[in-house]
């Protein structure tokens, strides 16, 4: 990386694919886009990186067809659960319903499997642990920009200005990107997607 200031921060601007024609890269900020993770940078995480940003480009990693139904409203409930069975590493959740995306962490015991985290007892801690930590509303278009409801830290603190997000999303992001939440041949790593019509499961 340059020792120049001005190249090095030109060089760690965020940047965005062109690989789903739904979400192109010129979209306005705020917007969800594919990320190109390789401009993420653990030491200088981008400001401009957002929960939809995330959102999307987890789920079009994991596999575009999971990506169209969660754009899809017509599919009421959407969800994608990563849960590790062989390592005490997070577990993490994207949900959908209606209008209203929720991004969940779960770093409670290993035990638990994803037979405890359908999507009825997400937000059941006695039944593996959940934690909500960002809630957003899509606005009149699932590809227009979202609205942030809260932000909860790891205390259950709920903080609802909207300023307070960036604060904590784009290291949150990197961290979560950094895992490949989305890959689906780590041993001992269970995935499992549900979107109306379409779910799929995999031991």
């Amino acid at each position: 990386m340059s020792d120049n200031p001005v190249t090095a921060e030109a060089d760690l601007k965020l940047k965005y694919l062109d690989d789903y024609p739904k979400l192109p890269a010129d979209a306005p900020l705020g917007c969800p886009h594919i990320v190109d993770l390789s401009s993420l940078d653990e030491d200088w995480p981008q400001a401009e990186m957002s929960i939809p940003d995330l959102v999307v480009t987890v789920l079009f990693k994991y596999r575009p067809a999971a990506l169209d139904a969660f754009l899809d409203l017509k599919r009421k409930d959407v969800h994608f659960v990563r849960h590790h069975s062989r390592s005490a590493t997070l577990d993490f959740c994207i949900q959908r319903a209606g209008r209203i995306v929720k991004v969940l962490l779960s770093l409670w015991p290993i035990e638990y499997s994803i037979d405890n985290v359908q999507i009825g007892v997400l937000n059941g801690r006695e039944q593996g642990g959940w934690d909500l930590l960002f809630k957003y509303r899509i606005g009149a278009k699932v590809t227009g920009k979202w609205t942030p409801i809260f932000y909860q830290d790891a205390d259950g603190y709920i903080d609802k200005d909207p300023g307070k997000f960036f604060d904590f999303v784009p290291q949150f992001a990197w961290h979560i990107s950094d895992r490949e939440v989305w890959d689906q041949d780590e041993p001992g790593l269970e995935i499992e997607w549900f979107a109306g019509l379409l779910q799929g499961r995999k031991h």
